[in-house]
């Protein structure tokens, strides 16, 4: 790789602190692990920010932006969607020097275990596991000529269209599932079950984040309620615990199978099919499955009662615990109807692919970000 560079961030980073006198930017805007950049107002339902947002700071096109005590769960963007917005003070805001490295390249250096582990190796231990801008700027990188950087855009780039492609034929397959589903079993006068009489279910545990022995080293997968997006997992996010941390904590270990739901916060009542064995938080209930109900069955019963969840509120945060999992009702229609929808589910296997595309994108930004 001639003429690439190892360098420190500081060398290509500046730090932006414009405020927004006058309240002359309107649109005040959040950065989200989910979503990147959206309009405060459409992502939380309704307007959050301070009546004056004079003291909020400015983001122009091109600039990043992260959450200092979020960008451990992915936090961070480029602004590429609308010309300027304003964020709450406590945001960071940074540009790149464009002479020497392109905001399009850098933005997929954000993607890679390298920068995962930088993060986290600079978060553990700090106050709220808060990452400044100096130590940001302190990340060594691999910096390669402007030339070099515009082919790897344009490739990665195109891989990044066929996943969108791709995820749209996902989505349509999902909504065939779901039509199926509907008419296998709504249809069907079946008897409905109180969860709790039919199924073992139990919440996760976090190890205490204090006692590094709890963390490393790492052997046993962990997993947080950010993953329960009704999807079939086929892996973790890079976390896990030690064999001590499980020992000291309510961490239970969910076995392939389980159906997961999410408990607390922006994915409650969101679920996930699991495909691996691995602990999780508290935020996590764990309904496993016996020989009258198939897996996959449950999932996508689980998917149904989402608006269930959706009402729940305690002041303005929703949260579920397991007795209330446990008094929910779904239909238990015979195994053998289960077991031939879960035929048609694998039939339409959607979610290994894209599991091989996200990896292979993941491998191009680590080779050359």
């Amino acid at each position: 790789m001639e003429g690439w560079k190892k360098i420190k961030l500081s060398e290509v980073l500046s730090e932006v602190s414009e405020r927004n006198k006058n309240e002359k930017v309107k649109l005040v805007l959040s950065v989200t692990n989910s979503q990147g950049f959206v309009k405060q107002e459409d992502f939380f339902e309704g307007t959050v920010h301070s009546e004056n947002i004079e003291n909020y700071k400015i983001v122009h096109r091109n600039e990043f932006a992260y959450n200092p005590s979020r960008i451990n769960v992915g936090s961070i963007d480029i602004l590429n969607k609308y010309d300027e917005g304003a964020l709450s003070p406590m945001y960071v805001i940074f540009k790149v020097d464009e002479s020497r490295l392109l905001p399009e390249y850098f933005k997929y250096y954000f993607q890679t275990h390298r920068f995962q582990e930088n993060v986290k190796n600079n978060t553990q231990g700090s106050v709220r596991n808060s990452l400044s801008f100096k130590a940001l700027s302190e990340f060594e990188y691999l910096l390669p000529p402007i030339d070099e950087q515009r082919k790897i855009i344009k490739i990665l780039d195109n891989v990044n269209r066929i996943i969108e492609k791709y995820q749209d034929l996902i989505q349509e397959k999902e909504q065939f599932i779901k039509s199926q589903f509907v008419e296998m079993f709504e249809k069907g006068g079946y008897k409905e079950v109180l969860l709790g009489e039919e199924f073992i279910i139990n919440s996760g545990g976090t190890p205490d984040k204090k006692i590094k022995e709890y963390w490393e080293p790492r052997e046993i997968s962990w997993i947080g309620s950010n993953l329960c997006r009704d999807k079939v997992l086929y892996e973790n996010d890079g976390k896990y615990i030690s064999i001590e941390g499980l020992k000291h904590s309510s961490a239970k270990i969910f076995k392939s199978d389980t159906v997961l739901v999410a408990l607390v916060g922006a994915t409650i009542g969101k679920t996930a099919l699991l495909k691996f064995e691995t602990t999780t938080n508290q935020n996590i209930a764990g309904i496993e499955c016996n020989d009258s109900f198939n897996s996959e069955y449950v999932f996508y019963a689980m998917q149904n009662l989402y608006n269930v969840f959706v009402k729940l509120n305690v002041g303005n945060f929703k949260m579920a615990n397991l007795s209330f999992i446990r008094n929910l009702r779904i239909k238990k229609p015979p195994i053998e109807l289960q077991n031939k929808f879960s035929d048609l589910v694998k039939l339409i296997d959607k979610q290994k692919f894209h599991t091989v595309i996200k990896n292979l994108l993941i491998k191009e930004c680590e080779v050359y970000v």
